[in-house]
């Protein structure tokens, strides 16, 4: 199953679900990053990490294409893009929001420096259906041991539901505070 896997992969993916077993069966040989056992030691660390979470991760691997490499909990976020998306170009998954994060993702690759968003709306396509969704999540550099970016590390949550709950509880406290002045139904 696990392809040959170097060791840390290998207990990753067996404690991953869905996605280690997916990720174990992927035929990263044919992959513009290769085969695993060549990766350097901290992208192997990244991508264990990221497998054996149970929060929303997703790693941007490369400096190029950015391919993505994500774990159970992240299926959600990715909806109908799942599985597909494992190793495939970011840009080419997230098409449909790509003009929100693209210059974020590059702007860590160029410089270094990690982004923050909170309850940042992004328009995503899911069922072929636009959808307005909201989340909190931050783009952090992964850094190889010659201190440059190998890709870029997700933690992400999606905050759609109380971003809306919040925007109808102002709207109630709005229309009431409106009509508590009123004295006939007319003037509600």
């Amino acid at each position: 199953m696990n392809g040959g896997l170097p060791a840390d992969l290998a207990a990753a993916a067996a404690l991953g679900g869905e996605m280690g077993r997916r990720f174990a069966e992927f035929d990263w040989a044919a992959h513009p990053l290769g085969p695993p056992q060549q990766w350097p030691a901290e992208m192997r660390a990244a991508v264990a990490t990221t497998l054996t979470s149970r929060f929303p991760l997703v790693l941007w691997l490369g400096t190029d294409d950015l391919f993505l490499v994500y774990n159970e909990a992240y299926i959600e976020i990715l909806g109908d893009k799942h599985p597909a998306a494992l190793g495939q170009p970011g840009r080419h998954v997230w098409w449909d929001i790509w003009d929100s994060i693209g210059s974020m993702l590059a702007g860590v690759v160029a410089s270094g420096e990690a982004t923050w968003s909170r309850d940042l709306m992004l328009p995503m396509v899911t069922a072929g259906r636009r959808e307005e969704r909201y989340f909190s999540f931050t783009y952090s550099p992964l850094i190889s041991a010659d201190g440059r970016p190998f890709g870029i590390f997700c933690p992400s949550y999606e905050t759609t539901d109380r971003v809306l709950s919040e925007r109808r509880l102002h709207l109630l406290n709005a229309v009431a505070s409106a009509t508590t002045e009123a004295r006939s139904f007319d003037e509600a």
